[in-house]
């Protein structure tokens, strides 16, 4: 289809209503979370690509608006 990257992510933008990497990062929080949620203690944050908890709590604080230890 010859398209670049950029027209790709600006029709993905007009219908989705975010950008490719906000869209994609919310999914991951999601999934993270309720994984978290489900086996907090075999939760491995390297699993979902975070470097660290404090780095999975940072997305969880700005997907939900709330702390980590709120979000439960």
């Amino acid at each position: 289809m010859f398209l670049t990257s950029k027209s790709i992510n600006r029709y993905f933008s007009k219908v989705i209503g975010l950008p490719p990497k906000a869209y994609f990062s919310i999914l991951r929080t999601r999934a993270a979370l309720t994984d978290f949620i489900q086996a907090r203690e075999t939760f491995d944050p390297w699993d979902y690509g975070y470097y660290d908890l404090s780095h999975f709590s940072k997305d969880v604080a700005k997907l939900t608006g709330q702390r980590l230890s709120n979000a439960l």
